[in-house]
């Protein structure tokens, strides 16, 4: 290829990574911007001041410490979701089963809490934050289990884990000291799980 040709090649090539960065860069903005500018349009129709509106929900999430402790502690499982599902979405898996992820690393996190108690903090956060990935990690293993042995839809099977994944916590969390009670209930479970073993 004659110099030229190659330069005005080479030229062409960084003005397109130029425009990708670019576009990567502006995508969220004008994304937020837009959405900021039809939620304002909804909020006028309903009535009330947009501005003010915002105003109110800029002041509710940052106005002081208390509010945003609040914002970073509902944000922060939303950014460590996103951050997962980063991961798959890159690989071309639709994973649709984030929150039941996060349900079951939250409580395997919390069982190693309970479990050791004395442990010190800068011990015990560490075991946690393992314990939780390996949670969210084998309850998405279970959907690609099932995608791959028998074929079963990734998208429709995380997202009925979900609530198979909130109910379990659910379940968790109101057992008792004494969780005779349960007894039947665990062993229908256990059935159930030998049963599912077998299509496996």
């Amino acid at each position: 290829m004659p110099p030229r040709k190659l330069h005005l090649f080479k030229s062409g090539l960084e003005s397109e990574v130029g425009y990708q960065k670019l576009k990567l860069f502006l995508a969220p903005i004008v994304g937020a911007t837009l959405a900021l500018a039809i939620g304002g349009i909804l909020i006028q129709l309903s009535g009330v001041n947009p501005f003010k509106a915002y105003q109110v929900m800029v002041v509710g999430a940052f106005g002081g410490s208390r509010q945003l402790t609040e914002t970073i502690l509902k944000a922060t499982p939303l950014l460590i979701m996103g951050l997962g599902l980063t991961i798959a979405f890159r690989s071309k898996v639709w994973n649709i089963g984030a929150e039941g992820q996060y349900y079951i690393g939250a409580l395997l996190g919390s069982i190693v809490a309970l479990t050791f108690p004395s442990f010190s903090g800068w011990l015990l956060i560490p075991l946690m934050l393992v314990a939780g990935a390996i949670g969210g990690m084998l309850w998405s293993g279970l959907a690609g289990l099932l995608y791959i042995k028998r074929g079963t839809n990734i998208i429709i099977c995380t997202l009925m884990l979900n609530y198979i994944a909130i109910l379990l916590v659910h379940f968790a969390a109101r057992i008792p000291d004494n969780y005779k009670q349960y007894h039947q209930r665990l062993n229908h479970l256990g059935n159930c799980i030998r049963n599912l073993q077998r299509y496996l």
